[in-house]
């Protein structure tokens, strides 16, 4: 569309002009116009180790006697090998069969598939068949579809509002084995004095301990742990301010990509709205037609649009306030409500903390208890210590029958 343009203003304003209104390039112009000249191919000498034609003719009787016709030429070669005969490589017998019309492929017969047609209602006599126009009686009452509809709605937008994970164990999806990469699950054993429940390994559970022998644990033990090892991390002030450190220096530097962004933005709206413009006057002077610019200026135009929206979204983010530092007395009540969760909530409530605040609980062994918790990220390793490990110990009693919760 361009080099039509540019050939079509060229006898008014000269090719150079009309490239330059046009934001065409010269040289390409030229070129195509003028295209260089195919230069004839130099004819390739046949290779010294290239097959006579009476050798080809050979190989092909061969590829294509009976007692080949279904073998590929992979087999061909190495039955021929085995019996000491050497008529041409792999390759060769490819690249002949390809050169004989197209013998490269399924040489024996396939099943074809009929073409499918869509199921429908035929009718050979009258009254055959019976259609019922809506409106019908429904299934569902009017208003229990619109509850469901509200409820669905509710729950999909707010994250509150989803129904949570009802299970006992409070780590779920969050412990996981380090021999194998695979999630704990929670298990249950009935022994003399109760029912015991562990974590243990999915791999060791659904296939035994030949493919992991790490460790199961048992449930509240490392529950306990865990929360444990939780609250010496909100403890830790040092720990703390480093990844309050490392968020806020974070939350810098998207601001500098949002300014660079705007930045680039602006120029490419620039050079959109002036490329319009320069169409608008090859237009109102008459020096190119409607339908050569119509396209054009439609797709500027679109192109136009949705660079200053994103523009408008970066200017707000570049117009908001600097997000405050939190102050230590506002550390310290989140600490007093998360101790107050922890201590007197419900076992939903206690899920529901160590869920948002755990990453990940790595389990390399009973002496390896590893959990990653989200304000110690990027900043430092924690591990539960010497004491805690040793309260995670596994139950001595052998279960007689154990069951996944």
């Amino acid at each position: 569309m361009i080099e039509q343009a540019v050939a079509e203003l060229t006898p008014i304003v000269g090719t150079r002009p009309a490239c330059r209104a046009l934001g065409a390039s010269p040289a390409t112009i030229y070129r195509r116009r003028r295209p260089p000249e195919p230069k004839p191919r130099r004819p390739r000498d046949a290779p010294a180790r290239a097959l006579s034609e009476p050798e080809r003719q050979a190989v092909l009787a061969e590829l294509h006697s009976e007692r080949f016709v279904d073998c590929s030429p992979a087999q061909v070669w190495a039955t021929l090998l085995d019996e000491g005969r050497y008529l041409a490589s792999e390759r060769t017998m490819y690249r002949l069969l390809a050169a004989r019309h197209g013998g490269v492929r399924e040489r024996r017969d396939q099943r074809t598939h009929p073409a499918y047609r869509k199921p429908e209602l035929l009718a050979s006599r009258p009254n055959e068949l019976c259609w019922y126009p809506a409106p019908h009686e429904p299934i569902v009452p009017r208003e229990l579809f619109d509850r469901a509809q509200t409820i669905l709605k509710e729950r999909g937008e707010d994250q509150s509002q989803r129904r949570s994970n009802a299970s006992e164990y409070l780590l779920t999806s969050r412990v996981r084995c380090g021999r194998c990469g695979q999630a704990y699950i929670g298990t249950a054993a009935h022994g003399r004095n109760g029912r015991y429940t562990y974590y243990t390994c999915f791999t060791r559970h659904r296939y035994g301990t030949e493919h992991c022998s790490n460790d199961r644990l048992p449930a509240e033990k490392l529950e306990q742990a865990v929360t444990r090892q939780l609250w010496k991390v909100l403890n830790d002030k040092t720990l703390l301010t480093a990844a309050l450190d490392h968020a806020y220096a974070q939350l810098a530097h998207r601001d500098g990509e949002h300014e660079d962004e705007l930045s680039s933005v602006q120029r490419k709206l620039a050079d959109a709205r002036a490329a319009m413009d320069r169409y608008f006057q090859a237009f109102e002077h008459g020096t190119m037609p409607e339908d050569t610019c119509a396209p054009r200026i439609a797709a500027l135009g679109e192109q136009t649009k949705a660079l200053e929206a994103r523009a408008s979204e970066l200017a707000t983010l570049a117009d908001s306030e600097p997000v405050q530092r939190i102050s230590e007395a506002d550390l310290d009540a989140i600490r007093q409500r998360v101790r107050a969760a922890l201590d007197d909530g419900g076992p939903m409530r206690v899920k529901a903390i160590l869920q948002e605040l755990t990453d990940e609980i790595r389990i390399d062994g009973r002496d390896a208890i590893e959990p990653t918790f989200p304000c110690a990220r990027g900043s430092t390793t924690v591990r539960i210590d010497g004491a805690n490990r040793s309260q995670c110990e596994p139950l001595r009693a052998a279960p007689r029958r154990a069951d996944v919760a």
